[in-house]
């Protein structure tokens, strides 16, 4: 039976890819369907005339403003990402979803399973899931909104272990239950706007520090990506893209080599430094330290030098305040030990925990003492 644009494009994608047709012969899954879109397009434009189109204001990519003719029987779309993400619907038996592109490992595990029984209804309780879903992605799910998505998180999981499909359908749609019941992660976390093998929402990088502490309790790369999609609202691949900018983030470093001043050099460790340096310096013994420093340990040596002193000459006053600001705090506490032992002695009770207090004090006093002495006698403070 031939295809017909009502089909949906869902339906032209599943045709296209189990087709057997000599044409498909030795073409892959993705190329199969970039022809079915681009077939179901054709088709569905095909009795548009040009004298049948309109002028329409819509906004570029960049931002700006512009002028398109669109068909006048038609609604506008506003960009192409509505014709990419209808690349995620698709038809089970007779039943035609509309609300896959929210999330894509629906679209996989229902089209791996199409044919066992009870697809057809598993496919709709999850596509009108996913429609409620998306009420929620700019207003908050009242508690009668959480207590029907459970229910109908509950129905599904019922219908597919019934089906024999459980542990395909749990991981995700449990996603999508958190998603309205504690909004972690946002909903719509799984939305497809674009292409089918890119993630549509620009994610801006989160910090190193950030991404590995989200993973660091993790202990293989599936939780680690669960952690970063519940965190973030990211798709699997974004998370994997955040893994592996964080993991190959250049550092910087802090480089002494005999009869050079210090430097600062990228890389990804120390090793990696040195060995950009032994391709370098001819005599590896000149390499004395490599160092990692931070951003700002970076600035301020730049700050200093625009100061006309050097790294070795700077003044941290910071650790000369830790010195006064323990003398002071241990002199204090040794005079409450003192008045405590005095008023211990009065009553005739046990004063050795304040003795023993009071010569703590005094032994630290004495090594604050010795360390700014040294410190003035080196003629630094640092």
């Amino acid at each position: 039976m031939p295809l017909k644009v009502s089909d949906g494009i869902g339906a032209w994608i599943t045709d296209f890819k189990k087709s057997d047709a000599p044409q498909f012969k030795s073409k892959t899954d993705k190329e199969r369907r970039d022809m079915a879109l681009a077939a179901y397009m054709s088709a569905k434009n095909e009795n548009v005339k040009t004298t049948d189109r309109k002028p329409e204001m819509y906004t570029k990519p960049d931002g700006k403003r512009g002028v398109r003719m669109v068909p006048v029987d038609r609604e506008v779309v506003k960009n192409e990402s509505v014709q990419e993400a209808a690349e995620h619907e698709m038809k089970v038996g007779g039943y035609q979803t509309t609300h896959f592109y929210m999330c894509p490992s629906a679209f996989k595990a229902m089209e791996k399973h199409s044919d066992v029984d009870g697809a057809e209804e598993l496919t709709r309780m999850q596509d009108d899931y996913f429609k409620f879903e998306k009420e929620f992605m700019n207003k908050e799910p009242s508690d009668a909104d959480k207590a029907k998505a459970i229910v109908m998180y509950s129905k599904i999981m019922a219908k597919a272990k019934q089906a024999g499909i459980e542990r395909d359908v749990k991981p995700y749609m449990m996603d999508h239950r958190d998603s309205i019941t504690k909004g972690d992660p946002k909903p719509g976390f799984g939305k497809v706007d674009g292409d089918m093998d890119e993630s549509v929402n620009e994610v801006k990088q989160p910090p190193k520090k950030e991404v590995m502490k989200a993973i660091g309790h993790t202990k293989n790369a599936v939780q680690g990506r669960a952690a970063l999609r519940k965190k973030y609202g990211v798709s699997d691949k974004e998370a994997d893209d955040m893994i592996y900018k964080a993991m190959t983030e250049e550092a910087t470093f802090k480089v002494n080599i005999e009869g050079l001043p210090m430097m600062f050099m990228s890389g990804m460790g120390t090793g990696d430094v040195k060995a950009k340096l032994r391709a370098i310096v001819k005599q590896p013994k000149m390499i004395k330290d490599v160092e990692r420093v931070t951003d700002a340990e970076v600035k301020k040596n730049f700050r200093l030098k625009a100061q006309g002193r050097d790294e070795e000459d700077r003044v941290d006053e910071s650790s000369y305040d830790k010195i006064n600001k323990y003398h002071d705090a241990a002199n204090k506490s040794k005079d409450r030990a003192t008045n405590s032992a005095v008023a211990t002695i009065l009553r005739k009770g046990d004063h050795s925990k304040d003795l023993n207090t009071m010569r703590k004090r005094e032994k630290g006093i004495k090594l604050a003492k010795s360390r700014a002495i040294n410190k003035i006698r080196k003629g630094q403070k640092s």
